[in-house]
């Protein structure tokens, strides 16, 4: 019992030493972030470019009408991080 319990913590700190490493958790934030700009967009019907940061993270909301229709518009929303780097970015389409 005494070594499966051992070998258990061994996994458990293997475990949580490579997600804190890997970029994964900033990922999921910065998908977080995404999700949460999209909703306000859509809520609160403010379509306008617009950035700004967050944990170190920054945060470019990008509308842009659809050619030939003024009412469907493309989103597009980008997570940077402090080096420029592009974490997550995500393209919709839908109607005002």
């Amino acid at each position: 019992m005494i070594i499966i319990m051992m070998v258990f913590a061994m996994f458990v700190i293997t475990y949580s030493n490579l997600m804190s490493s890997d970029g994964g958790q900033q990922k999921l934030k910065a998908l977080s972030m995404i999700n949460r700009t999209i909703q306000e967009t859509k809520s609160t019907k403010v379509y306008a470019d617009s950035i700004f940061k967050e944990d170190g993270l920054s945060v470019i909301r990008s509308v842009n009408p659809a050619a030939g229709s003024g009412s469907i518009v493309t989103l597009t929303v980008k997570v940077i991080d402090t080096e420029g780097k592009v974490i997550a970015r995500h393209d919709e389409i839908f109607v005002k």
